[in-house]
């Protein structure tokens, strides 16, 4: 049996050891791949966010924190960890899997979403409410409350209603996180100075210099090596799976 259909949610991932987590990686990549030959959908976008979405669900418990998609059909990965894998075989159908977070589906989605720039404004709201109901997670006063975190993509995080998002995320004051998955694709090429800029980061020497000292440190941290290996051959294997399909 793989490791993907003894998941029966997140909390069945927790309870692996990260050297396992690199084969899971694979296991979703073959499930997607496989399915979405048969019925289409998003293929690319979802390969490439098979480590982060394992990342973000292992370290968090979104039962109890808070996710928000955005760009929405990035979100496979993200179904086949809370438990949705036998409505992956009727992917985009009524009976079957939506293409995009519906939380009609789960309680692990919070809303329907596409790829609209709303995801970090919606987060913001969603972190001033807890604030206001004393459920924020906060370090030294509410160890226990909810951690609030936005995934965007690089061509929504142009929108602006993520700068406007951005900008009053900065007045919060408590935690939240904002992941941009800044893979140089969209539907079209990016367009603009933030793209531009985006651009530029990925050939300069300081990211190069940035990525060298990240693979320096995690080889001398416990369990480091282990995710090493896996950033690496995530790509390999990434390749080699397009190549057969």
């Amino acid at each position: 049996m793989s490791i993907l259909d003894t998941l029966t949610g997140p909390e069945d991932l927790r309870r692996l050891p990260v050297s396992r987590l690199d084969e899971l990686a694979g296991e979703i990549r073959e499930t997607i791949i496989a399915q979405v030959s048969k019925t289409g959908g998003h293929l690319a976008p979802n390969l490439g966010v098979v480590e982060l979405t394992i990342a973000l669900h292992y370290v968090f418990d979104f039962s109890h924190d808070r996710l928000l998609f955005d760009v929405g059909h990035q979100c496979y990965p993200h179904k086949l960890l809370t438990g949705r894998q036998g409505l992956m075989g009727k992917l985009r159908t009524r009976e079957g899997m939506s293409g995009f977070p519906e939380p009609l589906e789960s309680g692990f989605d919070l809303f329907r979403v596409g790829h609209a720039g709303t995801g970090i404004s919606t987060a913001v709201g969603m972190a001033r409410g807890d604030t206001l109901n004393a459920q924020a997670y906060d370090p030294e006063t509410n160890p226990n409350g909810r951690r609030v975190v936005a995934l965007i993509g690089d061509a929504s995080i142009a929108n602006g209603v993520a700068m406007e998002g951005l900008n009053n995320a900065g007045t919060l004051k408590r935690q939240m996180l904002v992941v941009l998955n800044d893979n140089g694709m969209s539907i079209s090429k990016p367009q603009g100075a933030l793209a531009g800029y985006f651009d530029r980061v990925r050939v300069s020497h300081t990211y190069s210099d940035f990525k060298k000292g990240a693979r320096k440190i995690l080889g001398k941290i416990p369990g480091g090596g282990v995710l090493q290996e896996a950033y690496h051959r995530a790509g390999e294997m990434t390749k080699a799976m397009i190549a057969e399909h």
